[in-house]
Formats: structure tokens, sequence, C-alpha cells
């Protein structure tokens, strides 16, 4: 993916892309493009990075830990690509995160309790994946999460207290295919349908 190639400096009128007047890139906007290969991991020259969405497209491999230098970045979008491999915990360092959506590939292992270092994450999004192991107690640091989209994945053991009592969770938690988790009956709508998979399209 030539985008992510070379530093953060790029031309301002290639598709998808966004630069500030500096020439720093600030969005990188390509879903459904048909895209192959890997994410490089040069992917973190671009610091100026604010918007990320290459959902949809045929993108294999691991993520590489250098996604954790992109630390102004607000919106992460690689939702139905075929990507693998663990979650990195360098995504902890995405201070600036306010949505994750990795749903829809083929990520495997734990969640990364680090991720609940994201003080300022709404919507996080990591169903229809191999997940397995439990939910990690330290998503409970996620105070201002209004959104938690788990589904289709493998885990197991009680949900976090401390998720529960999140004030700020409006949609809720999606709970199919989670069969051996203990489900509460009230606090959380149990809902299915794709809307709760929804992404932005626009760019910054």
């Amino acid at each position: 993916m030539a985008v992510f190639q070379g530093s953060s400096a790029m031309e301002t009128n290639w598709i998808g892309i966004t630069c500030s007047n500096g020439r720093r890139v600030t969005a990188v906007n390509l879903p459904d493009m048909g895209l192959k290969g890997t994410i490089p991991k040069e992917v973190g020259n671009l610091t100026s990075l604010v918007f990320l969405n290459i959902s949809n497209n045929s993108l294999q491999g691991h993520l590489p830990a250098e996604l954790g230098l992109l630390h102004q970045l607000q919106y992460m979008n690689l939702q139905f690509n075929e990507l693998s491999g663990e979650i990195p915990s360098s995504l902890s360092r995405c201070w600036e995160l306010r949505q994750l959506s990795l749903n829809g590939n083929k990520f495997n292992g734990s969640i990364p309790g680090v991720i609940g270092n994201l003080s300022k994450l709404e919507e996080l999004y990591l169903g229809e994946n191999d997940l397995q192991g439990r939910i990690p107690q330290e998503m409970s640091n996620l105070i201002g999460l209004t959104i938690l989209s788990i589904p289709h994945n493998k885990l197991e053991g009680p949900i976090p207290v401390g998720i529960l009592n999140i004030s700020s969770l409006q949609t809720g938690m999606t709970m199919a295919a989670m069969s051996p988790l203990q489900q509460p009956h009230d606090p959380f709508k149990f809902a299915t349908h794709r809307s709760l998979f929804h992404f932005p399209s626009h760019a910054l």
C-alpha cells in the first residue's frame, strides 16, 4: 500500500487522502477500494493522521505495532478485511482514539487489557473475529464508552461488573454467539443487526 510509504508529508491530490496546509497526511479514507496486501510498518510515519478508514477491502496479515505511533489518531476503521493475529497492545498508545473498529476480520488471542487505557474511546467494535478468553477487567476504565460490540467470538467467563456500570453505554453490547459468557439480563440491549457496525464515512 504505497500510501503508507515514506514520510508523513505527501502529495495532496491523491484520492481518499487529506492533507493539512503543511502537507501532512491527516486522513486516509479508502473503503471498498479492493485493496490487497498487508498494512506496512511505515504507517507509523503518518504521525499527523487523525482519520483512518480502510474498511471493506482484502487486506491480510498482522497489524503492525507501529500503529501505536499514531498519537493523534481519533478514528480507526479496519472492519471487514482479512486481518489476522493478535490485536497489538501498542494500540493503547493511540491516546486520542474515539472509535476503534476491528470487526469482521480473523483476529485471535485475547482482548488486550491495555485497551482500557484508551480513556477517550467512545465506540469499540470487535465482533466477528476469533477472540478468546475473558473480557478484561481493565475495559471498565472506558467510562466514556457508548457502544461495545463483541459478538461472534469465543469469549468466556463473566462480563466484568465495571463494564455493566458504565453509565454512558447506550446502544449496548451485542451478545450473539457468546453462549459461554454469563450474560446479564437487564443492562444491555441484545441487538445484532448490522447498524451496530456502522462507521462514519466522512473524513475529517
